[in-house]
């Protein structure tokens, strides 16, 4: 005679396996954002990743692949960005008039 045991998830790894599923849906909402929002998001996954080691323990390699591809984009955009030449406006230099008497005093104390 075999017994068969069942073994129920402990509530802890339900929760685990609830909170790594919803940081797989996170990371796969990433694509549709841009810059900001992205910037934005990816600090909150950060958090979210920090506070649940374990939960993030589980997540699946494409799952953190795309995470990196997204980690990437963010730090390219920023590369872009700080290496785009910055538009150097230039000052109007000051134009001195003389007058006739201030350039004959010039010229003279010159020598001319």
């Amino acid at each position: 005679m075999e017994q068969q045991t069942t073994v129920a998830a402990s509530p802890a790894q339900q929760e685990l396996s609830q909170l790594a599923s919803e940081i797989r849906t996170r990371i796969l909402s990433l694509e549709a954002l841009f810059e900001d929002s992205l910037v934005g998001e990816m600090d909150a996954l950060k958090a979210c990743l920090i506070e649940n080691p374990s939960a993030a323990a589980l997540l699946k390699d494409e799952d953190v692949g795309l995470l990196v591809k997204n980690l990437r984009r963010t730090v390219s955009s920023a590369l872009v960005e700080a290496s785009k030449p910055k538009e150097r406006k230039t000052k109007a230099s000051a134009k001195t008039q003389f007058t006739p008497e201030q350039l004959q005093a010039a010229l003279e104390e010159e020598g001319f």
